[in-house]
């Protein structure tokens, strides 16, 4: 399966833009990530084939998100395909579990890094981000 065909399962629009990010850890650790341009919106879609990441752990790595931001706490979102499930696809000569993310509303350490010490650029950076109050919590009462 290509990229475009792994997009499909989670969204009807074509996509105007991927970006393929590889985080690999070694040749039993593959991942990959899809930063994926649907024009009026973003996603990320996440591809996995280890020994730790299946529909179990992403069932209960979704319930934690859902907590954290329940608490107040930003969390992207988990998202599955359209047909509700963490679907397992061939892709790269694997077999890899497929799950969305919310893109981030918040910008990375990154592209605040690659802005330098350019002013223009870093206050176009501190303009985009949205900043949330943070909360003060008494996480004894929630164990």
């Amino acid at each position: 399966m290509e990229a475009k065909e792994v997009v499909g399962l989670f969204s009807r629009e074509t996509p105007k833009d991927i970006v393929i990010k590889n985080t690999s850890h070694g040749d039993d650790d593959f991942r990959e990530t899809l930063l994926v341009d649907l024009g009026g919106e973003r996603i990320v879609i996440k591809l996995s084939s280890n020994g730790f990441t299946d529909e179990k752990h992403l069932v209960l790595w979704e319930r934690i998100a859902k907590e954290y931001r329940d608490l107040g706490y930003y969390c992207p979102q988990f998202i599955r395909a359209a047909d509700g499930t963490f679907p397992t696809v061939s892709y790269k000569d694997r077999e890899c579990i497929v799950w969305g993310e919310e893109y981030s509303k918040y910008r990375s350490a990154d592209e605040l890094k690659e802005a330098g010490n350019d002013k223009e650029k870093i206050t176009a950076h501190l303009e985009s981000v949205e900043f949330e109050q943070t909360r003060e919590i008494d996480f004894a009462k929630h164990m």
